[in-house]
């Protein structure tokens, strides 16, 4: 494989889970009852699974390596394809119990960031 393509790889790790911490950091500061929505809990346990699962890739070195971690990048894009109408009936459930401008920037910066770490890490799997 490549150094350029490991790089790109690596690259796309390191942003990602930076990316997912983030995500996860907002979803602990809001206030405990809204954490403990489900449909919100279920998202901060789906992204904190993506974190650790990125968090935990080996270096990638042989084809068959890169096949293994582009079938988990796969796996994880399709069970965050729940994300955003969990996250939105989650808002719709807890639009009381949170200041409203607090709330829409809350999700305004997870809608704007829900699969771009997916499709970052999915896009080096289609160049090899």
């Amino acid at each position: 494989m490549s150094s350029v393509c490991l790089y790109s790889l690596y690259s796309s790790l390191g942003t990602n889970a930076g990316r997912l911490a983030h995500r996860i950091r907002d979803m602990q500061t809001l206030p405990y009852v809204v954490v403990t929505n489900p449909q919100i809990s279920q998202v901060y346990e789906l992204y904190y699974k993506a974190f650790e699962s990125l968090r935990r890739v080996r270096e990638i070195k042989t084809l068959e390596d890169n096949d293994r971690f582009c079938k988990k990048i796969s796996e994880t894009l399709q069970e965050h394809l729940t994300v955003i109408p969990k996250l939105a009936m989650g808002v719709l459930e807890c639009r009381d119990l949170m200041n409203p401008e607090d709330m829409d920037k809350f999700m305004n910066t997870i809608l704007r960031s829900v699969q771009a770490p997916f499709t970052i890490s999915h896009s080096p799997c289609k160049t090899f």
